[in-house]
């Protein structure tokens, strides 16, 4: 989340202040809307959070039960099961990595997972304090059958720099950051936002500016090809969130920039599209309300809440689908389950799960939760990303700035 220049805690905070006033000052113009959710308060599900070592529910064991494969349907079924996720991989450093954010998790048919994070932290000792000038805008970690995980960076003068580089040289301006992805045969496609950094403020001086399609080979991670998207808009940004059926896949569509619900594909609306499965450089077909069409003016949400951002993430679960998503982002207090049995709905809530307080550090922030893409011994497991709103918190203990793994008891 660090924008890589150094403007001071006050520019922080003030940036903080302007989310909440903007978000409670929304502009309420007209324009399309999601079909309306029931009535229904959602449970709260109980939670642990996995640290270095395996945490446990009260009185139960924590194991992976393997790829999430529940229907005929699932493109997934005979793939090798990822190694059971009992910790998380980021509670502590990895190698010099000390501190980042927002994990896209892809898993591979040979079992290995892929975690690409945005921003992070790599001082060359591993140790803090640290500065603008020793992170990367991207960072991919590839977790083995055993759950080791192996950093994958780019060099420039001897240094580490972004996993996928940007043409311009200098990446506090311009850089990119992964979304959804999909394998297809032996190729791995992952949607990336191209971000642009134009005004000093706060942590987030940035925001997308073009949706583009990596291509690479999944056995030994070399980047094949790189392109725009079919549809490379941003508003909303299709790619967000990937999930395929055996027929189709599902581009899930939402804001790539916070704090935007007055805008049309703003950051409280979640749009679907869909290709045939695999061909993620296909023009898609978008949901309209009642069917799928080729014209993307035409695409309705289905899912729209929160009074800042509601940016939905999407996996298959159960049968169906499970979608996950942080509301309102930096100033919410709580994380939303989904569930649908068709991936353009209808959506209504399974669960809430409230955020920790945490009055001793009025500074922390939690933002960008996705769902963990298999069960945890049948469980239900999200990842959020934590900050500090003041950045000499961040360069004096970059462990504030790291993924949180939440096992939940949703099934």
């Amino acid at each position: 989340m660090n924008n890589g220049r150094s403007w001071g805690p006050g520019r922080w905070l003030l940036g903080a202040v302007a989310l909440l006033t903007a978000c409670n000052t929304a502009d309420a113009s007209p324009r399309p809307t999601a079909p309306p959710r029931p009535s229904v308060a959602a449970p709260q599900p109980r939670t642990t959070v996995l640290g270095a070592t395996p945490d446990r529910l009260a009185g139960e064991q924590v194991a992976s039960a393997g790829p999430n494969v529940t229907t005929p349907d699932d493109p997934r079924a005979g793939w090798v099961p990822a190694a059971p996720l009992t910790a998380n991989p980021f509670a502590e450093p990895v190698g010099n990595w000390v501190g980042g954010d927002i994990p896209r998790i892809y898993p591979l048919p040979d079992g290995r997972q892929l975690w690409w994070l945005n921003d992070s932290f790599l001082p060359p000792d591993g140790k803090p304090p640290v500065d603008q000038f020793e992170f990367v805008r991207n960072v991919l970690f590839e977790r083995g059958l055993d759950g080791s995980m192996t950093m994958h960076t780019s060099t420039r003068d001897g240094a580490p720099w972004d996993f996928l580089t940007h043409p311009e040289p200098d990446h506090f301006q311009r850089f990119f950051w992964p979304l959804g992805g999909e394998v297809d045969g032996p190729l791995l496609k992952v949607f990336v936002a191209e971000m642009e950094c134009t005004r000093p403020q706060w942590g987030i001086c940035f925001e997308p500016i073009r949706t583009w399609l990596a291509t690479y080979t999944w056995a030994d991670l070399q980047l094949v090809d790189l392109q725009p998207a079919a549809n490379d808009g941003v508003k909303p940004v299709y790619g967000f969130s990937v999930v395929s059926d055996t027929a189709w896949s599902y581009l899930y569509g939402a804001g790539g920039e916070y704090n935007t619900p007055s805008e049309w594909g703003g950051s409280d609306q979640t749009f679907v599209a869909r290709v045939p499965r695999g061909a993620l450089e296909a023009a898609p077909e978008y949901w309209d309300g009642t069917g799928w069409n080729p014209d993307p003016a035409s695409a309705a949400p289905i899912v729209e809440r929160g009074c800042c951002d509601f940016r939905m993430s999407v996996i298959r679960w159960a049968g169906g689908y499970l979608g996950v998503a942080k509301e309102d982002e930096f100033v919410g207090r709580r994380i939303f389950v989904m569930t649908a049995p068709r991936p353009e709905g209808p959506w209504t809530d399974a669960a809430e799960i409230p955020m920790p307080n945490s009055p001793d550090a009025p500074d922390r922030v939690t933002y960008d939760a996705v769902p963990y893409p298999d069960p945890v011994d049948g469980r239900l497991a999200i990842v959020y990303s934590t900050n500090s709103m003041i950045e000499t918190t961040v360069f004096r203990d970059p462990s504030v700035y790291r993924p949180v793994v939440l096992l939940t008891d949703v099934r």
